[in-house]
């Protein structure tokens, strides 16, 4: 096997268990595949100007899921919820796919 096919056989679908104190239940946070992300990225990227004002629902619509791993929520369904769920949320999704807060500064800039 090849260094390649060994990478790509690895499992790289971790998804973090988190408790939300406010539901009194488990979500899972998920890692985004490296295309996901790139895709939410350029999507800010390409809006701006335009106001970017749901990048934190819209990336936290992807990473939220379900123990099988299905989403949960979908970035209109989350701008519902709880702000403070939703901010404690996107921090631990940003921090489980290794998003600094350098980068999340510069997509939201309008």
């Amino acid at each position: 096997m090849s260094l390649a096919d060994q990478i790509k056989a690895a499992d790289q679908s971790k998804s973090l268990k988190v408790f939300v104190p406010e539901w009194s239940c488990n979500v899972w946070i998920r890692t985004l595949p490296l295309g996901e992300l790139q895709s939410w990225e350029l999507a800010c990227l390409r809006s701006k100007g335009d106001g970017v004002d749901d990048y934190r629902t819209v990336y936290l619509s992807k990473c939220l899921v379900d123990e099988a791993g299905k989403p949960l929520f979908t970035s209109e369904e989350l701008k519902g919820l709880s702000g403070a769920v939703g901010a404690r949320l996107f921090k631990v999704a940003q921090k489980h796919n290794d998003l600094d807060d350098k980068e999340i500064e510069d997509i939201g800039k309008n």
